[in-house]
């Protein structure tokens, strides 16, 4: 756990190349697909400078995947995987996407905490659903979810 008596610094980059191997590692410490993870589509989340995180997007036109949030166990419970959610969010509106999506077996109180809403599988746009992670790597029973993104939203 960390506990400091000022604001932590949390700050989410873009993955350099180099950065790949870790969110790879990360994401499979925590049980989450990385099969078809690339640099390009993941970002790191930091605390004072130290890699406490990662997260994946996937952009298709003004719908986007949001993939594989993790925070490192020796940083859960202090907020960073909602802080994380929602930079990535910020990133998303950002490039223009309206509307996220996700699959999960095991975090869809936590993402409906946040505002997505639980739709079936086959509502997702067909440009979604052909994603590997929708069509090889999540199975059946994962449940969907949806988050309208606007100027709106929080």
């Amino acid at each position: 756990m960390v506990a400091h008596d000022s604001p932590d610094t949390f700050a989410l980059t873009q993955a350099a190349p180099s950065e790949l191997s870790y969110g790879r590692e990360l994401l499979d410490t925590c049980g989450l697909p990385t099969a078809d993870v690339t640099a390009e589509m993941l970002y790191i989340a930091t605390v004072d400078g130290v890699r406490i995180g990662v997260g994946g997007l996937e952009q298709s036109g003004s719908v986007g995947l949001l993939r594989s949030i993790a925070i490192d166990p020796a940083y859960q419970g202090n907020g960073y995987g909602v802080a994380l959610c929602s930079e990535i969010e910020q990133v998303a509106m950002d490039a223009g996407i309206t509307q996220l999506f996700l699959l999960t077996t095991t975090a869809a109180h936590f993402f409906q905490q946040s505002g997505y809403t639980q739709i079936d599988r086959e509502m997702a746009p067909p440009v979604i659903q052909q994603t590997t992670q929708f069509s090889e790597l999540c199975p059946q029973q994962a449940t969907c979810l949806r988050k309208q993104l606007s100027a709106a939203s929080e």
